[in-house]
């Protein structure tokens, strides 16, 4: 019996994902989960976005705003400097990055009592030594680049992106989106906020090109094969899914299907998808029944492992 770990999680075709930096633009973020909120209400379709939060620009009210968000399933957290001032590359010493690395997740970690893994590198991206010293601290980093990344050969510290401004409109975002899934790569998007002003502030997205980009971006979900992932989901899906495999074993007519993986435990807890090939529907030990598709695949989501005997 033939297994193979997907690419993406649900064997989509391809990733998207939105990023929002500084985590201190409250009445832009509101606007933002209403949007979220309408997207889910009429198609099914749940968008999980990160917000990359400078320490020091957090106040209560901030605070309480982003916790509904995570217990609601819109938002996780990434990191984004202590105070923003920190360049990561050589303009700034190195003992000045390492405190600001350790700091900005220490701090958060304290304020919302849950692990940080995911660093947004403030003031234009970082060097080498920058990257090597997130490292210690962080998963992956967002950088910048302007492409779409190839998963197969990713920098984790140099993640790529585009930054969404004021002047796009729909139409690019529908062209990078549909770029995406030719490409069957990963996208992650810059944003800062979203606003009906003609003023460009901070990398700001006009609000209704945000509003139509979503669309479109579920519509990809529901008729294209494409995934919309936070930046930490994302991540901790990628790379397990890159450093696993799969290993089939039976006695007595079951099954274990079992994740042999180097990376385990808390961030790296994702279920992966993993395709069967069988002539047969099977029965999980948990009494779902999954069918093969028109290939002769069975896709199971699993976590660690899982068992299921053969129907038929």
């Amino acid at each position: 019996m033939e297994a193979k770990i997907c690419k993406y999680y649900g064997n989509a075709s391809a990733l998207y994902t939105l990023t929002f930096d500084d985590g201190c633009y409250l009445e832009s973020s509101i606007e933002v989960v209403k949007i979220f909120e309408k997207i889910y209400k009429d198609t099914g379709v749940k968008i999980k976005a990160t917000s990359a939060q400078t320490l020091n620009f957090l106040n209560d009210e901030l605070v309480s705003f982003w916790r509904e968000q995570i217990k609601n399933g819109y938002f996780d957290l990434a990191s984004h400097s202590v105070s923003h001032d920190v360049c990561y590359n050589s303009k700034t010493p190195l003992e000045i990055r390492e405190r600001d690395a350790k700091n900005s997740k220490d701090g958060l970690e304290k304020i919302y009592s849950q692990k940080i893994y995911t660093f947004v590198t403030p003031g234009g991206g970082s060097d080498a030594e920058g990257r090597e010293i997130l490292s210690k601290y962080y998963e992956a980093t967002r950088n910048g680049n302007d492409k779409i990344n190839d998963t197969e050969n990713i920098d984790w510290h140099n993640i790529s992106t585009f930054t969404a401004t004021i002047d796009k409109t729909t139409d690019d975002y529908k062209q990078i989106i549909d770029k995406t899934i030719e490409n069957g790569g990963w996208s992650v998007q810059i944003n800062h906020w979203i606003t009906s002003k003609d003023k460009d502030i901070f990398h700001s997205q006009r609000a209704h090109t945000f509003k139509e980009e979503c669309e479109y971006l579920a519509e990809c979900v529901k008729n294209k094969g494409l995934l919309v992932m936070s930046f930490n989901d994302a991540v901790s899906y990628i790379k397990r899914a890159k450093s696993a495999s799969v290993e089939i074993s039976c006695e007595n007519d079951i099954y274990t299907l079992k994740i042999i993986s180097e990376l385990k435990g808390g961030f790296y807890d994702t279920p992966l998808t993993v395709l069967v090939k069988t002539d047969s529907d099977i029965l999980l030990n948990n009494g779902e029944k999954i069918s093969t598709n028109e290939n002769g695949f069975v896709k199971i989501d699993v976590t660690n492992e899982v068992s299921f005997t053969l129907l038929g």
